[in-house]
């Protein structure tokens, strides 16, 4: 009798002993807190969209020979696209995306004289793009928030339309443009996650002609600076 209650007492000691062990070498997991993964850690394709707001440089150029300065007013901007992501360097994109940027000019300087927009007058420079981006990722807090930094490169259509004292000037010019991108992911779940970036952009060597009231308009611009501030999301399957 005595033997068979020590050996209860013993195997329930044993007991004792393996469940604090375990309890010990499961504790340091729930310090650490929950791991948050990048969601294209599981997923390699996804789907973005963007939206935000963008701003001209104050841009120099030439108007039928003589120099001309003009101001814009902040505009918007939106794009979606396809993208593919690979664990190469720690997690590397690419991405194929359309965009489309609208500003409103508000004034023009020509030789330095300044011609502000008036009643009923209207002017804006529209430009509809396809870029093909590479971006590097650089997960943080453990994969919690994403920062990444690339730049692409792709064709723009840059359209100007001008209503001003009654006369109507349009014309578009196709240009070769490239980017520069930084921003932040919050992953929500494994196939859902938010961002913020911003995006330079410039604009290469266009010029737009037309055939107007006062004659034939030549506008030409040798660089035109976009910057852009923008939120989206990104869709993972």
């Amino acid at each position: 009798m005595i033997s068979r209650m020590k050996a209860t007492a013993i195997h329930t000691q044993l007991t004792f002993i393996a469940i604090l062990a375990s309890t010990i070498g499961f504790a340091p997991s729930l310090w650490a807190g929950p791991v948050v993964q990048p969601p294209a850690e599981q997923y390699n394709f996804y789907l973005f969209g963007f939206g935000g707001a963008n701003w001209l440089e104050d841009a120099d150029g030439s108007f039928n020979g003589t120099s001309v300065d003009l101001n814009s007013d902040t505009g918007w901007t939106g794009g979606a696209g396809f993208g593919w992501r690979s664990d190469f360097l720690g997690g590397t994109r690419a991405e194929i995306e359309g965009a489309y940027r609208s500003n409103q000019l508000d004034e023009a300087r020509f030789d330095g004289l300044s011609i502000g927009l008036g009643d009923g007058d209207n002017a804006e420079i529209n430009s509809t793009s396809i870029m093909l981006n590479l971006v590097k990722e650089f997960p943080l807090f453990n994969g919690g928030l994403v920062a990444y930094a690339g730049g692409g490169a792709g064709w723009s259509s840059v359209q100007a339309r001008v209503n001003f004292a009654g006369d109507d000037f349009e014309d578009s010019s196709e240009v070769f443009i490239w980017q520069v991108i930084a921003g932040l992911e919050l992953p929500i779940t494994p196939r859902f996650g938010l961002y913020t970036e911003y995006r330079l952009t410039p604009f290469t060597d266009f010029t737009w002609q037309a055939d107007t009231a006062i004659g034939d308009v030549d506008l030409g611009f040798d660089q035109l600076y976009n910057h852009g501030v923008v939120g989206g999301f990104r869709f993972y399957f």
